[in-house]
């Protein structure tokens, strides 16, 4: 496992060198003369939402992030992120309960009552006549 993370960090700042090289150094400044940053979140559950607050230090320390990808939960918080959602909101988001019975695939006690009952029907009475 810590080999196959390691391999492939190492193949993508190879890659990232090796586009680097060929577009040239003015193809990475902005125009603002800045250059730009590049965001890439892992997955894993509990360790996808720990970039949080990895957003969150890069937005206190007043870092802009011009782009974002992630796998798996990585994911998730990236397109939050890019949606405009604040470290803070995404917070409040992955601790509400609804969010963990979803991702642990729990089904609310406050919604088992309409999986048990039966589907109402549009009659008002019911009667069973017996001829014999």
């Amino acid at each position: 496992m810590v080999k196959r993370v390691f391999l492939s960090m190492l193949l993508a700042v190879l890659a990232c060198n090796v586009s680097f090289s060929q577009t040239g150094n003015d193809s990475v400044v902005r125009s603002g003369g800045r250059e730009r940053v590049g965001l890439v979140l892992s997955g894993g559950g509990a360790k996808g939402i720990a970039h949080v607050g990895v957003i969150k230090a890069l937005e206190d320390n007043d870092i802009p992030i011009d782009y974002v990808a992630g796998t798996s939960m990585g994911a998730i918080v990236g397109s939050l992120y890019s949606c405009g959602w604040s470290p803070e909101k995404m917070i409040k988001f992955f601790t509400a309960p609804d969010f963990i019975y979803w991702s642990t695939g729990v089904i609310n006690p406050d919604h088992k009552y309409y999986l048990t009952q039966p589907s109402p029907t549009p009659r008002w009475l019911t009667a069973n006549i017996n001829l014999r």
